[in-house]
């Protein structure tokens, strides 16, 4: 595994890695500590709400290697406190500020698979906010109830920016990678964390590339099966011109003219 210093030696040389080595190793852009205060506060306000609601969940909710069929169809309904689930499913302020800054760096069309409650959107948004006025995030969540609540807050944090869809990951990409849809430069997958899922997903997005875009994967190291499907995204042949493991995050560039293995870097986690 090649290394951050040895990232930075590439980026000099290929302009292909120079949005992620400066999303990853570059100083604070202008405005960026006002930014995360901003995208904090809205953290700060799922986190008080004590309200609690109807989650279908389709996924693992822990670190168990399971199958798509294992899922119900309907999902399993659970009864959550919004702020409880926010504290432990919300991304952390660390990984939330390199959202942040892929977003400034790789937008200006973002795709979010896994809105939960908003907070990991709210941090994309801010980012994307200097990159065009024509910026975009699409978020989607297969859960109707948290993709309300996301919805509504991030109208009122983000107006114009962000479009919440409830809807199932697996049932959508195709959808979504299809030519008629115009492409996605940054995407962020925190999804089910199933397998033969993740794996389709990540099947979709790199045939669907028609231009360089960023993949940024939740919980790699989640189960053993999301280890396999992290392992196989390093064998890839085709599509993935690098990848940068951060422990429990995964990064893919992708490049749909790329041929050959991809250049695999491992950088401590911010």
């Amino acid at each position: 595994m090649l290394r951050a210093f040895e990232l930075r030696k590439f980026a000099e040389l290929d302009l292909r890695l120079r949005p992620i080595a400066a999303s990853l190793l570059g100083p604070p852009e202008p405005g960026e500590d006002d930014d995360i205060v901003l995208a904090e506060s809205y953290r700060a306000l799922v986190l008080r709400d004590q309200s609690e609601i109807l989650h279908l969940e389709f996924g693992a909710t822990d670190f168990a290697t399971i199958r798509a069929a294992d899922i119900p169809r309907h999902g399993r309904p659970m009864t959550v406190r919004v702020c409880e689930w926010a504290e432990v499913s919300s991304v952390r302020p660390s990984f939330a500020r390199l959202l942040y800054r892929l977003a400034r760096h790789c937008g200006p069309r973002a795709l979010e698979l896994g809105t939960c409650l908003g907070v990991s959107a709210a941090f994309i948004a801010a980012g994307l906010r200097h990159v065009s006025p024509a910026a975009r995030l699409v978020t989607i969540d297969a859960s109707p109830l948290p993709a309300a609540i996301a919805r509504q807050r991030l109208e009122i944090f983000a107006p114009g920016i962000v479009t919440v869809v409830q809807g199932r990951h697996e049932q959508l990409i195709a959808d979504l990678t299809s030519p008629k849809h115009e492409p996605f430069d940054l995407v962020h997958i925190d999804g089910d964390h199933i397998e033969e899922n993740t794996l389709l997903i990540h099947r979709s997005l790199v045939s669907g590339a028609i231009r360089l875009c960023t993949l940024y994967y939740d919980d790699i190291r989640w189960s053993a099966g999301m280890q396999r499907f992290w392992t196989e995204v390093l064998r890839s042949t085709r599509g993935v011109l690098a990848t940068i493991d951060l422990e429990w995050v995964g990064l893919c560039v992708v490049d749909p003219t790329f041929v050959g293995a991809p250049l695999a870097f491992a950088i401590d986690p911010p």
